[in-house]
């Protein structure tokens, strides 16, 4: 379990989870959805135990605040309010036996007693758990722990779930767009911004194999985002955060339909090998700003300037030892940033013999004096 918890929150792990799920139904805070992504992930990996009717996870209530991070006197109380939220969950899905829209209960029991938050999974929903083979989406761990608002984490497990090719598109298998156009009434729903558990919302959403999602909306009792100037400010600030979200894999942009109830989003999957080979860059930059740092020691020189060193130099360390070693034999030099840049894109190099450099570095002394340098480096801060 050591094992699970530390790739879960070093952002290493992905859930497989059915799409089916990723649309379950209720009202629940943005802890009580990460204690159920935790618990699935626990589900996955069959660290579970088997009680007859349903499939039991269980967490230390120690193990919950090493794991978030959160040592605040309240975390009790908040486990509490989530085993309340989650214990309501239910599946709204496409009975395939009677063709309707139905809803099937996710949890048998969730309960928080004496330090331990006990899930125990509904055994109906067998086939959304085990043995994927199509309608499911993998959820990256280090995204689904850093989202904050529970309306963040529904959109981007309904926008998450939707990125998939159907066979008769015929599509380019690498293509990394994708279109979804939903109806902003049902889009509510899938973020639970409306009640959904009101009897009379169940029976409209229950009664046929499409329901009518503004008919249940205007029939929900509660609606914090009824008028859309109200909602795509809330939308807004969600699709914001998913798309600075650390780790995301998915990058948002959307656009209403005219006068309509619709709205398009505009999905591109972000290609992870290439934020691996950046990932890779960044670490080769960063030990040549460092060795840079190292040279330059003697020197009053800024982070900024050793970045714009580094960048003039296109990240080549070669060609900064060059720079320097044009300094070194230089002397009075106030402006080693101005300096080196200088000496970087004029691509100058020490000479072997000093009588042929000391013409050189008398050419710098007539051509460019301390007040060019100061000049420049103002021009040219990072």
């Amino acid at each position: 379990m050591e094992k699970l918890f530390t790739a879960i929150a070093k952002g290493n792990y992905k859930l497989k989870i059915s799409n089916t799920i990723t649309r379950s139904k209720y009202s629940a805070g943005v802890l009580a959805l990460k204690l159920q992504y935790i618990g699935m992930c626990m589900v996955q990996e069959e660290m579970y135990e088997d009680c007859g009717n349903g499939y039991v996870v269980e967490l230390n209530a120690r193990q919950i605040i090493s794991l978030f991070g959160d040592k605040s006197k309240h975390i009790y109380e908040q486990l509490r309010m989530s085993a309340k939220e989650l214990k309501d969950c239910e599946i709204g899905y496409t009975n395939p036996d009677t063709k309707r829209f139905d809803y099937l209960p996710l949890y048998n029991d969730v309960s928080y007693h004496k330090g331990t938050f006990v899930m125990v999974f509904n055994k109906a929903v067998t086939s959304f758990l085990f043995h994927l083979r199509n309608k499911y989406c993998l959820l990256k761990s280090d995204v689904m722990m850093s989202l904050r608002s529970p309306y963040s984490y529904k959109l981007y497990e309904y926008l998450r779930s939707n990125c998939y090719r159907r066979s008769f598109e015929g599509a380019d298998p690498d293509d990394n767009k994708y279109e979804i156009l939903v109806n902003i009434s049902e889009l509510k729903y899938e973020m639970g911004i409306f009640d959904a558990s009101n009897d009379k919302v169940v029976s409209i959403l229950k009664s046929a194999l499409h329901p009518n999602f503004e008919k249940a909306e205007k029939t929900a009792n509660e609606n914090k985002y009824v008028n859309w100037s109200h909602f795509r400010v809330c939308l807004a600030k969600i699709v914001k955060e998913i798309n600075d979200c650390e780790g995301s894999d998915i990058e948002i942009s959307y656009k209403k339909q005219g006068h309509s109830n619709y709205i398009r989003f505009f999905i591109t999957l972000k290609n992870q090998k290439k934020q691996e080979r950046d990932t890779v860059a960044e670490t080769q930059k960063t030990a040549v700003i460092t060795e840079t740092a190292g040279m330059l020691a003697s020197y009053p020189v800024t982070p900024n300037g050793l970045k714009s060193i580094a960048s003039e130099a296109k990240y080549d360390l070669g060609v900064i030892k060059d720079a320097y070693d044009v300094m070194c034999k230089c002397k009075n030099v106030q402006n080693p940033v101005g300096f080196m840049r200088m000496a970087i894109r004029r691509q100058l190099k020490p000479m072997e013999r000093d009588t042929g450099f000391l013409a050189n570095r008398q050419s710098w002394g007539r051509k460019y004096s301390s007040a060019f340098y100061k000049e420049l480096e103002q021009m040219i801060a990072i």
